[in-house]
């Protein structure tokens, strides 16, 4: 499972340039590595991520390409789904045979 940019700094889908910017700089300054001596890795590693998630989503722009790729994603993953499925049923209940003979 992928978590979204949306999910890592903590805000709506639909919240404000300014929300976002908000979220972004209450998160870096709380997973900064120098803030976080003793984890520093884990605290690089959630940096990096604030920091990424906060390039892609900081202004409505961005958002709505961002939000476009995740429908995008979506409707592969749903086409993906269905032909599992389909080719699943195919392998447990072939298709029924012509059963009449030509004459």
């Amino acid at each position: 499972m992928t978590v979204s940019y949306y999910e890592i700094l903590r805000v709506n889908p639909s919240a404000s340039d300014e929300d976002v910017k908000r979220a972004y700089k209450h998160l870096a300054k709380k997973f900064h590595p120098d803030m976080n001596p003793r984890n520093r890795q884990v605290a690089e590693l959630r940096f990096r991520a604030i920091t990424e998630a906060y390039d892609h989503i900081k202004t409505r722009e961005k958002r709505a390409r961002y939000n476009q790729t995740l429908r995008l994603h979506a409707q592969n993953d749903n086409a993906a789904r269905k032909s599992i499925f389909e080719a699943f049923g195919e392998f447990f209940m072939p298709a029924k045979r012509n059963t009449q003979r030509q004459t």
